[in-house]
């Protein structure tokens, strides 16, 4: 029933907002200090992407200053989990979303690390904070920062002599990485935020937090802080989980020690003075002030049991916490004027109704509380138990809104539209929340099983359409990396031009079949978790020396553990199976599968067979298809992975251990494998693929990709 009430605003919290349409304008309002506002037009240009708390938006903006400009707003829209930990760590929602006080912290925070930064010899800057407001549509406070175009920390260029050089003085002689650059200056950076009492801080710039990487982005050879504000509370580096248990803090979120930073900032005063001019050091007095006085304001709205066990017991706090209370349910209209401004006049909170009943977790708890303390809701309920036609027009608003949700999400197709709760609609809302995009695609849309259905049989059954779907499929990953500053455009020019060579078509077109076995990893992965209860099955009977004819009646127990091991390490029986395959077809064409074959068979590192197969034939193309593989693993890792981290470096710069060791075995013997360069170009190429099969496998790729 709430979720039908609330349908038209639902439906526009939902869906993206506004200004996330491209020229779509928005007028807004928006705050420059706690006292200043400011309206402004904003239009969406596009997102630049997402962390554990936040969505970064490129918008261009009029009126901020003389010119139009373009700002990235931080959306702070956190997950289910990150909501989770949050209220768990300090049993309050997560600050930067609906705590003003909070948001007006994180905005000096910048705007004082700005001004340190430039007191002293760090070579790092941070975008500047210039705007905060409250989003109607998002249903959340937004940070309007600096825009600073540029990349990420870039992956280490491939070194073949990554071992040999610790060994000889090599290593003398290269250039620094961005990350050999970047790192000392992090722990400069991260010292300075400790010494300075902004120790909850350091984190995000800590070394340490092998994530704290993606927080940077190099622009006209300076490294940029493009985010500073925590999305998790301190957990995963050792030093904040001790500092905090020792000094109170625990754990820690972008903590601010008032009394530190204020010793510090009078032993420091000649040199600021020194170092920056009046007017900045009469602005970084002034933000200092603003900082301290919201910071803590914020830390008291909340409960933290583990940082005070006592926080209740002083009047002040508790006040502190209904007001910031009372100021997040008036915002997400759980409660009237009316109810707003009668806690005002009351000492009552935590028994009244409207608080009670908002204690049960999830929507319940919140259409009780909206019912209990919203007068117009509750006419509003009423008339949707008397009115069918009000009824009807609420639901048909709530459906309409999360068509709209999914459709930008592209989990349905855009010709599908629910005016009702129908049987199709519940199985869309229960797959939106417990699968992925492509699976609820798939499920959902006849027209994608279709595709995908001629897709698998093109696949399987022409070699053009496998040529075809692997050449797309490598000259997105090299456009990717280009974008990104990883390859040059000589670089990718070059892997295009060997990618159309016919002499690599048959290795590409086997490295696509096994990029497409990922396409069945639900399968696959249903098959090996079989497997293991399989085998625990036949290893326990074995253990208790029980002699049971058959396993769960079906399975003759000799064949139990030998059965187990195969579906365990099917994903290998299956490579191998494709390599056999085009050993048999392609026996007369002296093309070379001994490195595939073997490497292939392995767990886990089989998907690298036929990139280090290539390596003798085009050694450009097999070493970056190998580092684009172990970046997506380094990428996808959760928790400590993610793009421009310190996992995915580090993932890349594995990848040249294996080429290091064929290297070693090249230079050795020189005739291990037979190289196949010149006699297999003209009698392995494959016969160009029509217009209509990059067209159709251009459509697939761009089925599944959220819009932006």
């Amino acid at each position: 029933m709430q979720m039908t009430l609330d349908a038209a605003k639902t439906r526009a919290r939902e869906a993206p907002p506004a200004a996330t349409m491209t020229d779509v304008c928005q007028k807004v309002v928006a705050n420059l200090s706690p006292t200043e506002t400011v309206s402004l037009s904003l239009t969406y240009e596009r997102t630049l992407g997402s962390g554990r708390s936040a969505t970064a938006r490129l918008v261009r903006v009029e009126g901020l200053h003389d010119e139009p400009c373009m700002i990235v707003e931080k959306v702070f829209r956190p997950g289910l989990l990150t909501r989770f930990i949050y209220a768990l760590a300090f049993q309050a929602p997560f600050g930067y979303r609906y705590n003003e006080a909070a948001i007006i912290t994180a905005f000096y925070r910048r705007r004082v690390v700005r001004a340190l930064l430039a007191a002293h010899d760090i070579p790092l800057r941070i975008s500047n904070a210039l705007y905060y407001r409250w989003s109607e549509a998002d249903r959340a406070f937004i940070l309007g920062t600096e825009y600073v175009p540029g990349s990420g920390l870039q992956v280490n260029p491939v070194n073949e002599h990554m071992v040999r050089s610790l060994f000889t003085r090599q290593s003398n002689k290269r250039p620094p990485t961005d990350y050999e650059i970047l790192l000392p200056a992090m722990r400069r950076f991260e010292r300075l935020l400790r010494d300075c009492g902004l120790v909850g801080s350091g984190w995000q710039v800590c070394p340490a937090a092998i994530v704290s990487t993606a927080n940077f982005i190099r622009c006209k050879g300076e490294f940029w802080v493009i985010d500073l504000e925590s999305g998790i509370p301190a957990i995963m580096v050792p030093y904040y989980v001790i500092y905090g248990l020792l000094h109170g803090q625990r754990p820690m979120f972008d903590d601010l020690e008032a009394g530190r930073w204020s010793r510090w900032f009078d032993r420091h005063t000649g040199d600021l003075l020194s170092r920056l001019d009046q007017a900045e050091y009469q602005q970084l007095v002034h933000n200092s002030g603003q900082l301290c006085t919201h910071a803590a304001a914020w830390k008291k709205t909340e409960l933290a049991i583990f940082r005070n066990p006592f926080h209740l017991i002083p009047s002040d706090n508790r006040a502190c916490m209904k007001t910031a209370a009372l100021e997040r349910w008036r915002r997400l209209e759980l409660i009237d004027k009316e109810e707003h401004e009668w806690y005002g006049t009351t000492w009552r909170f935590a028994t009244t109704r409207t608080f009670l009943c908002g204690l049960l977790p999830g929507s319940f708890g919140r259409f009780l509380r909206r019912l209990s303390g919203n007068r117009q809701y509750r006419q509003d309920t009423s008339r949707f138990l008397r009115d069918r036609e009000f009824r009807r027009a609420a639901i048909a608003a709530y459906t309409g809104g999360k068509c709209e949700k999914w459709r930008q999400q592209r989990r349905i197709a855009d010709s599908t539209q629910f005016t009702s709760i129908t049987r199709l609609f519940l199985i869309s809302w229960l797959l939106s929340y417990t699968s992925s995009v492509k699976l609820q695609r798939f499920l959902v849309d006849r027209e994608v099983r279709g595709e995908m259905r001629t897709a698998c049989w093109r696949f399987l059954a022409s070699e053009s359409f496998q040529t075809e779907y692997a050449k797309i499929f490598v000259f997105r990953a090299v456009t990717e990396w280009t974008a990104d500053g990883r390859l040059t455009p000589e670089d990718e020019t070059l892997i295009r031009s060997r990618v159309e060579d016919g002499s690599m078509q048959e290795y590409i077109r086997c490295f696509a079949f096994h990029a497409t076995l990922k396409l069945l990893s639900p399968l696959t992965t249903s098959l090996k978790i079989a497997g293991f209860a399989l085998l625990a099955v036949g290893m326990s009977s074995a253990a208790v020396d029980t002699e049971f004819p058959s396993v769960l009646g079906m399975i003759p127990s000799v064949f139990c553990v030998p059965l187990a091991i195969l579906l365990i390490v099917n994903t290998s029986i299956l490579r191998t199976l494709v390599t056999l395959s085009r050993i048999v077809v392609k026996r007369r064409s002296h093309i070379s599968y001994g490195i595939a074959l073997f490497v292939g068979m392995l767990p886990t590192v089989g998907s690298f067979a036929y990139p280090l197969q290539m390596y003798w034939s085009c050694r450009e193309l097999s070493i970056f298809l190998t580092r684009h593989v172990v970046a997506r693993v380094g990428q996808a890792l959760p928790i400590y992975g993610g793009k421009h981290t310190r996992t995915e470096i580090w993932m890349v710069q594995l990848a040249n251990l294996p080429f290091e060791a064929l290297g070693i075995a090249e230079s050795a013997t020189n005739v291990i494998w037979r190289r196949t360069v010149e006699p297999a170009t003209a009698a392995v190429a494959s016969a160009p693929a029509s217009p209509e099969d990059a067209a159709f496998i251009e459509h697939l790729f761009a089925r599944f990709e959220t819009r932006k």
